[in-house]
Parts: C-alpha cells; structure tokens; sequence
C-alpha cells in the first residue's frame, strides 16, 4: 500500500500538459507558437452549395480555413474578423519584461477551433503553500470564442488548480486584440491588474480556510456526499461511480502526504477535493476527454467551486 500511494501523489502533473506542448524558453508569443507548431493562419473562403451537378454561392457566410491543411475550422457571417494566432496574442510580450511573466505551454482544443497559450507569473505564498499563479490566453476561430484571459493558480506541491469562484474578483474576462501599441499596453497593464487582484483574494480566502480547524473524516464524507450524491433515480452505474468518487476524496485527504500539515484544516479540504477532481481520469474515455478537462479545470470547474462553497458554508 506505502508504494502504491507514494506512486500516486508522485505521479501528479499539471493539467494542460496533456493537450499542449511546453514551451518554456520561449522569450515571445511568437516563439512559443512555433514551438508548438500554432503559428499557422486562418483565411476565409466562399461557401458554395451542390445542387443538381451545379455549385451555389451561399452568400453571407464563409469557411474559416486552416492554411496549412485547408480544414475548416468554423463557419461565420461575412462580416466576422479574423484575428491570426500571432495578432491575438502578441500584447501579452509585453508582460515578460514588465511582470516576469514566462511562457509555459500552448496548444489547441478541437482541432485548432480554439487556440491557447499559457504563461506564467512569479510565484507566491498563500497559506503556507506556495502557489503558482498561470494565465491562460485563448483564440477561437469557430466563431463563438472571443479572446479571452483567464487566472489559475495551482498549488505547486500537488499541482492542484484552484481558479475559485471568488465573488470578490473576476476570474476569466475578454481582451482586445486590436489597436496601436499603446492599446496594446493598457490591454497588458488591465491583464495583468485583474490577474493581481484574484490573487490577492485569493490569498485572504486561503489565510482564512487554514486557520479553520476541526476538519475530521466526518466532515470530509460530508463534504464529498455534496459533491457527488447518490441519486436513487439513477442506475446502478452512475452511483457506483458516485461512490467511486466520493471514496477517491476521503482516500487523497487521508493519505496524500502533503496534506500532512493542514489536514484538519477547511483548507486542507478544498485541496483534497480539488486534487481528486484535478486528478482523476475522465470516466469516459474518449478522444477529446483530455480536452475537455483541461477546459473545465483552467476556465473554473463546477464541482471545486461547490466544495469552495461548502468550506465557505460549513
């Protein structure tokens, strides 16, 4: 049992490390596109229709297309603007100097309809734990994903991700990608602020939860019920796997050695959820699971922030 969990809690790593490719080094925007083979253009192409042996033009709309390998990647009204890779990320540079901001890692989400790139920020201390604090930038050219920023710290220990649902600060939010350098600045300069003042929040929430002692298993069973019940509707399936992941919770807040000293903590709880639902493999396995996880964790995932609010509540 000791080497299956030394095993286990050795074996954790950062979420996005399985859907992009690291690209630390990288000193620009661009550079970390190339690394990751993302610096790729769209273009836009008229639709046509076939019908009866003759091609329509199907007015209004237009494929946008990789230029690389021609997929069509969305189809968007005539009036929607393309924004390259290297346009909508090109105002973060600025933060490399300015916030000792380093890139990560970059990738894509369903075939390249969404573009992302990671980077991250100078590390701090909240609770004890030493947290690294990660912007994530997105690009979509499905024609529904605007560009946007997202904060996720993770706590380095475990690499658990912890974007919470801070009623107090803002966690994702949209970006311009347009306008001259000095634009581009504020943009960074607003980029960054936002970032800052999650964290700071973030902090005080965590300086809170450690002080909160009294966490025991009852409490932690509690806890895990809330976030996965049993439903006496559903089958048997779905409840076995319910249990399964009530059971994961109790078994990483037990014995997950870097719990060791918070583990009667509120905080301690909320780590011990979010490392079994950062953790945990997808149920379903398919070939887009990894994806989606990646997705739900980086832009705030549903169920840590109801262990939050449950470590909030009681």
């Amino acid at each position: 049992m000791a080497a299956n969990v030394e095993t286990m809690f050795s074996n954790r790593q950062m979420p996005w490390h399985r859907t992009g490719t690291i690209v630390q080094g990288a000193l620009t925007s661009e550079e970390a596109l190339i690394a990751s083979g993302l610096n790729w253009n769209v273009v836009q192409t008229p639709l046509e229709a076939k019908w009866n042996d003759e091609y329509i033009d199907i007015s209004g709309y237009v494929a946008n297309i990789r230029d690389t390998d021609k997929s069509i990647l969305g189809v968007v009204t005539e009036s929607y603007k393309v924004v390259q890779n290297k346009d909508a990320f090109s105002f973060v540079d600025s933060l490399v100097g300015d916030a000792n901001l380093k890139y990560e890692t970059a990738g894509s989400l369903s075939g390249g309809k969404t573009v992302w790139m990671l980077a991250l920020l100078p590390e701090t201390e909240i609770a004890g734990d030493i947290i690294a604090p990660y912007l994530v930038f997105t690009n979509g050219h499905d024609g529904r994903n605007a560009i946007k920023a997202a904060i996720t710290p993770v706590r380095v220990v475990c690499a658990n991700t912890l974007a919470l649902a801070l009623g107090t600060s803002q966690r994702q939010w949209s970006t311009k990608h347009i306008g001259n350098m000095d634009d581009k600045l504020i943009n960074a300069r607003m980029t960054l602020k936002l970032a800052q003042q999650y964290m700071l929040n973030l902090e005080g929430v965590g300086n809170k939860l450690v002080k909160d002692k009294g966490v025991d298993a009852s409490y932690m069973i509690n806890l895990s019920s809330v976030l996965f019940p049993h439903d006496e509707n559903a089958s048997d399936l779905i409840n076995a796997r319910q249990n399964e992941k009530r059971d994961d919770i109790l078994y990483r807040w037990a014995l997950a050695p870097d719990l060791e000293q918070i583990r009667d903590t509120k905080w301690g709880a909320l780590q011990a959820a979010s490392d079994s639902i950062t953790h945990t493999p997808p149920q379903n396995q398919t070939d887009t699971m990894w994806e989606t996880a990646f997705s739900n964790l980086v832009f705030g995932n549903n169920t840590i922030d109801k262990a939050y609010e449950y470590v909030l509540r009681m």
